[in-house]
């Protein structure tokens, strides 16, 4: 029990320091997310899927109680870092019609239950494709493959900016 209370003692004054030291703004500008269901906050709710979360028990644990479409009935792992992150909101589904446009520029959620995307963001790439496919890892570096990685999200980025975002992934 020591220990515990030490480590959350550790936390919160780490936290204090994030906060002075970045003046309450986030760490970073935008925060971006790709993947599947762990991570998906309700872009399946208006796609012709069967694969959707809009309904009770899912959100009963969440901030609005409600079904968001979060294949969660709580927060996800990225909710608690966009909060450690600094962000006052969590970043919406990009299939929300406030999420176009500017907007995107502040961080979306990509992810889509029931995805295949190659585009998982973060660790996902690493453990889903390239430590267990001898291809990829036969072929590329980590850093190589994190390179490869950082420039088809970024020109996912660049290309949503200019056009619907399932238009972008197409074109990848």
């Amino acid at each position: 029990m020591e220990y515990l209370s030490s480590l959350l003692t550790l936390f919160f004054l780490f936290a204090t320091v994030l906060f002075y030291v970045t003046n309450g703004e986030p760490l970073v500008p935008a925060f971006f997310i790709f993947g599947d269901s762990i991570v998906d906050v309700g872009n399946n709710n208006n796609l012709a899927t069967l694969i959707k979360a809009n309904f009770f028990p899912y959100g009963i644990d969440f901030v609005t109680h409600n079904p968001t479409g979060r294949m969660s009935n709580g927060k996800f792992a990225v909710d608690y870092a966009s909060e450690f992150a600094g962000f006052t909101s969590y970043q919406p589904a990009y299939v929300n019609l406030n999420t176009k446009g500017n907007n995107i520029l502040n961080g979306a959620n990509f992810a889509s239950s029931g995805s295949a995307y190659l585009l998982v963001a973060g660790s996902g790439d690493f453990a889903q494709n390239y430590f267990i496919e001898p291809f990829l890892h036969n072929m590329y570096t980590p850093y190589q493959f994190s390179d490869i990685l950082m420039k088809d999200y970024y020109n996912f980025i660049q290309a949503c900016t200019s056009q619907p975002c399932h238009l972008a992934l197409e074109n990848i």
